[in-house]
């Protein structure tokens, strides 16, 4: 299957023409959310919680390092998300997390995140992590969150505060969270390719944008339009005007 985004110019806007077509000719849902990790980069930061959300104001920042684990990736494709600081990723009948964002490494293999304090489900606070590259498989990780051994208890903490870690395992995914003088919460860790989750093939293709049915057979009105949004947000990215309407 092809990657929307990829084809010249007129192969994509006839794309997005005929399916602007099929999707008029049918009774039509309200449109589909786009999901998140389809977003566009806009470099190697993104800010995850909009202006407001509840929580103590959190980085978090490192590299994406391939091979012997040294090795910076430039240009990869990292997908970031988190609950929010009642443990919840999603308010009720939402499709995909609410606190989630994409960037792409810079030249330097790193990326730096902008947030709130995670909050915790199960276990300890985490953030979850999806990479891919144009010669690279997807991969996943999630990183533990633990407050520093330095630091001292308090409500700004939220759940972080009642889950304790005396030393870190360097085999496992999870790192300090420090808070500066300003009250800004602040985590490092390196993304390895190798400690990474191979997603299945599926995911792989979705986390890319392949225009890949969810099932055998025709794409549902919904699909059509989510893949119409895709379409367009390339374009938009790209400076090229979009097909007539």
């Amino acid at each position: 299957m092809e990657e929307v985004g990829r084809e010249p110019l007129g192969g994509l806007c006839g794309a997005c023409a005929g399916l602007l077509l099929a999707a008029s000719a049918a009774a039509v849902a309200p449109p589909a959310e786009i999901a998140p990790w389809l977003r566009v980069p806009r470099g190697s930061e993104v800010e995850l919680a909009p202006r407001g959300e509840p929580g103590g104001r959190f980085v978090m920042e490192g590299r994406v390092l391939g091979a012997g684990d040294s090795a910076p990736l430039a240009g990869i494709t990292l997908y970031v998300y988190h609950v929010d600081r009642n443990g919840l990723y999603a308010l009720k009948s939402a499709a995909y997390p609410r606190l989630a964002g994409v960037l792409r490494t810079d030249s330097l293999g790193r990326y730096r995140v902008l947030s709130i304090l995670p909050g915790q489900y199960a276990g300890a606070p985490h953030i979850h992590f999806e990479a891919w590259g144009p010669d690279l498989p997807a991969v996943s990780w999630f990183v533990n969150l633990y407050m520093g051994p330095n630091e001292k208890p308090g409500r700004e903490w939220g759940r972080m505060a009642g889950v304790h870690r005396l030393a870190l395992d360097p085999n496992r995914p999870e790192t300090y969270v420090t808070r500066d003088a300003r009250g800004v919460f602040h985590a490092r860790y390196d993304l390895r390719w190798s400690r990474g989750f191979r997603m299945p093939d599926r995911a792989d293709a979705s986390r890319r944008g392949r225009l890949l049915p969810a099932r055998p057979g025709p794409l549902s009105p919904a699909e059509l339009l989510q893949l119409v949004r895709v379409g367009m947000q390339r374009l938009d990215s790209s400076g090229i005007a979009p097909p007539p309407r």
